[in-house]
């Protein structure tokens, strides 16, 4: 393999002393950079209408619909007043 190219990490910053990946930071071969893949007019339109349709939620008084795959969320399924949905 003569290089990578990095964007998603299991744990952030990658700029802390220690990290698993910060000896990566230093090679030539190696270009690292942010995830930013939501960062399209596609995926901005669609976080602002869940963003909405979250506030909905509140406001009429019904259980907070949790869309997320994230493990530490989906084990939460018991929070009051929301519903968490995979």
């Amino acid at each position: 393999l003569g290089g990578a190219g990095l964007d998603v990490y299991g744990e952030e910053p990658v700029l802390v002393a220690g990290h698993l990946m910060s000896p990566l930071l230093g090679m030539d071969n190696v270009v690292m950079w942010p995830h930013l893949a939501f960062w399209t007019r596609e995926a901005r339109g669609r976080l602002e209408k869940e963003a909405l349709e979250r506030c909905l939620e509140v406001l009429q008084g019904r259980p907070l619909r949790v869309l997320s795959k994230d493990p530490r969320l989906l084990m939460q399924r018991e929070m009051p007043g929301c519903e968490v949905v995979q």
